[in-house]
């Protein structure tokens, strides 16, 4: 507390940064590198991707040309999508340590080892094999014949057999049997081997047996053929996409977050110790890590490096004062999986460090905290409750021990209640008409929505009862859901709370460009910019902004001749109140003309008062998206100038996400993740 200048509390990636910062040239970064936030990384991702449809284009016969039309022949447009994030996400599988992508090559030369493999094995290769065993199977015909006298399933077999055994042109001999042969987790089916009295000799048994052992090898090879091809096919596109992310960061002098740690952890690996240690240990006599179990290997890495000197023995800084590490974390609340933490690093880092420190003659004390100071007895019974089969274990026990760590409250006379509810399971029944409702809206009859509506009937129990039914006084702002993940349970819980009318501090990540309020300021642009988009202007009328509805549009827009401006501007002349919003957009669009669309956006919302209305409207979850929305763009006027079409653009491709801090309710209840 005495360190001057005070304690520095910072993130790794801030620390990392610091580091880079210092030493620019050894650890071969640029020596005025900006940190890519995460709106700049979604841009240059598709700036990336943009790079990689150009290369196909200008080279259809190429391997990204086909790539793609291998990824389109084998996934749907939205399973597409989504592989492709999933594999940008795991950006480390195809990435060596300093960042730079692998060569599509080595990864399917590795893949194909892992998987029993030869890299140059085809399918067709496979099957040809495949005939010359099966052709090669002692008894094979007597089984064919045996089979051929039995049941129709066995005379369905038969036919299978013969038809792979024809070599016929087209005809795959592996799917062939494996249709007659096996069930559909590939076993022999029971009415093919039969029992009892219908039960096989043993010699026709065991034909059946090679037969079955053969077909299986060749399907299990197959089935590794299809996943090495449809992963070589990513590993080429996501490798271009890789290359040409990380050459637009050269070129902008940017480093994202997983460079700060890569490069931070290689600086430390490469130069010489002790110059990194002078350079680095200049004011660390303590590192004290907090969320412990969030923390990946590569950042285990750095903090290893960095607290070596400290247990090298006593230097001549420990006769003056003592070096220490202090890590707090609990294994129960490891969530950042994705970002390659994993509770098994924690325990084996605890390990480690003990043992270097028990070499070098210092203290290590392992404290085990086991006392809550928030939650009530019955709430610690029924967690430990939850971890006390040994089963549970796995994920928290890495060393052996006697199980999880039991635990105790403060709060000892304090009352809590865990109750269980039974699943909300879909109704069965008539799948409703597909087009009645949207595609992505979960079903009345989904468990989800029960899920949902049962929980919003509960809250809104209470909040007229003024009680909760243990008898306690009641307001929605003692409420806190949590979920696993943003999903279809989360939304249908906000709108089940809202339709109830209990007060919903609404979402604690919002997409920018999808918020109502945004939607609504950006229809509003595009309408000053295209006066003859008729959509547009027709949301526009419609936003709190000018306060139209259904009825008003349906006056102006069936009958119209022109375009809807036209009508508008024509309905304008007999009618006040159109007359008013035409004058009004108007002095929009000569605002939006003499500045950039902060200040024409920022007058908007703040003395034209669209933020009150858009609050009003919409609630209190809008004003972050408003704040959001001004801070893209005066970021993107920073980075590009003042285009209003350029913003516009900007801010519907990029799928920028807000984060809101719902820790503080203001008497709402909070869904959070």
């Amino acid at each position: 507390m005495e360190t001057p200048g005070g304690l520095k509390i910072e993130t790794i990636h801030a620390f990392c940064t610091r580091v880079l910062q210092a030493a620019p040239f050894e650890a071969n970064v640029p020596p005025r590198f900006e940190v890519a936030d995460d709106l700049a990384q979604d841009e240059l991702m598709r700036d990336a991707r943009r790079d990689l449809l150009a290369a196909a284009e200008a080279d259809p016969d190429g391997p990204q040309a086909r790539a793609l039309r291998f990824m389109a022949e084998h996934a749907a447009q939205d399973t597409f999508d989504q592989i492709m994030r999933e594999a940008l996400h795991q950006r480390a599988v195809f990435s060596d340590a300093e960042g730079r992508a692998r060569q599509p090559e080595e990864i399917v030369s590795g893949l194909s080892a892992f998987l029993g493999i030869a890299p140059e094995l085809t399918a067709e290769t496979v099957r040809g094999h495949f005939n010359q065993e099966l052709a090669a199977v002692p008894d094979l015909e007597r089984l064919i014949a045996a089979f051929e006298a039995g049941s129709a399933t066995r005379a369905k077999a038969a036919a299978a057999i013969r038809l792979a055994l024809s070599e016929a042109p087209g005809i795959d001999p592996v799917a062939a049997c494996r249709t007659g042969l096996l069930t559909a987790d590939g076993n022999v089916a029971q009415h093919v081997r039969g029992k009892g009295n219908s039960a096989l000799p043993a010699d026709l048994d065991a034909a059946l047996d090679a037969l079955a052992a053969c077909l299986i090898a060749a399907i299990d090879q197959l089935n590794a053929i299809a996943v090495r091809e449809r992963s070589a096919a990513l590993a080429v596109l996501v490798t271009h996409i890789l290359a040409a992310y990380r050459k637009l960061k050269a070129q902008r002098s940017l480093l994202d977050y997983d460079d700060l740690i890569a490069k931070a952890r290689s600086l430390l690996d490469r130069v010489d110790p002790a110059w990194a240690l002078y350079k680095l240990d200049a004011g660390i006599d303590h590192i004290l890590l907090d969320e412990a179990q969030d923390t990946s290997e590569a950042q285990w890495a750095i903090l290893r490096r960095l607290a070596e000197e400290f247990s090298s023995g006593e230097g001549a800084r420990e006769l003056v004062r003592p070096r220490t590490v202090f890590v707090v974390g609990d294994e129960k609340q490891s969530i950042y999986g994705f970002q390659g933490a994993a509770p098994a690093h924690f325990s084996e880092e605890r390990r480690l460090l003990g043992r270097r420190l028990s070499e070098a003659g210092q203290r290590f004390e392992p404290i085990s905290l086991t006392t809550s100071f928030r939650s009530a007895p019955d709430i610690m019974r029924a967690v430990d409750a939850v971890f006390a089969p040994k089963e549970h274990w796995r994920g928290l026990v890495f060393d052996g021990g006697a199980g999880p760590e039991r635990h105790d409250t403060v709060r000892r006379a304090s009352i809590g209640s865990v109750d269980l509810w039974p699943v909300s399971a879909d109704d069965a029944g008539d799948k409703p008409d597909a087009w009645t409702a949207p595609v992505d809206a979960p079903e009345r009859r989904s468990g989800l929505v029960k899920l949902a509506a049962r929980i919003a009937d509960v809250l809104k129990r209470w909040s007229e009862a003024g009680r909760d039914d243990i008898g306690r006084p009641f307001k929605p702002g003692d409420v806190m859901i949590l979920l696993r993940q943003r999903g279809a349970l989360f939304e249908a819980i906000v709108k089940a709370l809202k339709d109830r009318e209990v007060p919903v501090a609404g979402r604690d990540r919002l997409t920018l460009a999808d918020h109502p309020a945004v939607e609504d300021l950006v229809a509003l642009g595009r309408t000053i910019l295209l006066p003859q988009d008729d959509l547009s202007l027709a949301i526009t009328l419609k936003t709190p902004l000018f306060g139209l509805d259904d009825d008003d549009l349906m006056r102006l827009a069936p009958e119209r001749k022109g375009s809807l401006r036209e009508a508008f501007r024509q309905a304008a002349e007999s009618e006040p109140r159109y007359a008013a919003i035409e004058t009004r957009l108007i002095e929009l669009a000569e605002e939006a003309g003499r500045c950039g669309p902060f200040r024409f956006y920022a007058g908007l919302l703040g003395p034209g008062g669209g933020r009150n209305l858009a609050l009003a409207r919409l609630g209190p979850e809008a004003g972050d998206a408003l704040d959001a929305f001004l801070s893209a763009a005066l970021d993107h006027e920073r980075r590009y100038g003042p285009s209003l079409a350029g913003f516009l653009h900007h801010v519907g491709a990029v799928a920028t996400q807000v984060k809101r801090d719902l820790s503080a309710s203001a008497g709402e209840v909070r869904v959070m993740t």
